[in-house]
């Protein structure tokens, strides 16, 4: 079942701690599902407030190279981020909300499902799965899409703390390393500094035995 495929799924995404590999996997299984040609995976920057392109699959040579793009405000993108749930657009030339940016538009897209990635109350992406053709999304398959999007949201969540960790790891190994660096230069002037001493104690006793 459908079901039993996400479990899998959840036990692939526990094997890897790449982003792109776990993206990778959560878009296929959405294709999948949905029975969709085409569809994509973008992150979300909170701070630029831009949406870029991190995976995708079914697109013409090149579309992967696209930019990261603003969330403008008060716009559509912005209102689906918010809501938290899927936005379902069967035929894109007869929707009054919808309308494709130029780049999808020069890929044919005529159908899709727009699905927000959030943790709490972060959002971290967007998942969308495009058709060619206009078409209907029956209620299970824009269900199951939505439990994928739980799982591609902690997959982005699984990843930065893996990449955090890493971080710190590199940052203690540098630390260490520099810390290495000033111990062995403080032992070697403490090594400099012994060595005088004596020759300061020789010189003082050389001097004291030729007084005497």
């Amino acid at each position: 079942t459908e079901f039993e495929k996400l479990n899998r799924l959840g036990r692939r995404l526990n094997t890897t701690n790449s982003l792109t590999q776990m993206l990778k996997l959560v878009l296929r299984e959405a294709l999948l599902v949905t029975n969709s040609p085409a569809g994509t995976i973008s992150l979300y920057n909170k701070s630029t407030r831009e949406l870029s392109l991190h995976t995708s699959s079914g697109f013409s040579e090149g579309f992967e190279k696209q930019e990261p793009w603003l969330v403008r405000t008060g716009g559509l993108t912005e209102r689906i981020l918010n809501e938290r749930k899927p936005f379902v657009v069967p035929n894109v030339s007869e929707s009054d909300e919808f309308a494709l940016n130029i780049i999808l538009a020069n890929e044919g897209v005529e159908a899709l499902v727009a699905l927000p990635l959030a943790l709490g109350d972060e959002i971290v992406g967007i998942l969308y799965v495009n058709d060619f053709s206009p078409r209907n999304y029956d209620d299970t398959q824009v269900t199951i899409l939505d439990l994928l999007g739980n799982q591609a949201s902690h997959a982005i969540q699984k990843a930065r703390l893996f990449q955090s960790i890493e971080d710190e790891k590199r940052e203690l190994k540098s630390l260490n390393e520099h810390l290495e660096t000033r111990i062995m230069e403080r032992t070697g002037d403490l090594t400099k500094t012994n060595e005088e001493l004596i020759r300061a104690n020789q010189a003082k006793s050389q001097f004291l035995s030729n007084m005497s």
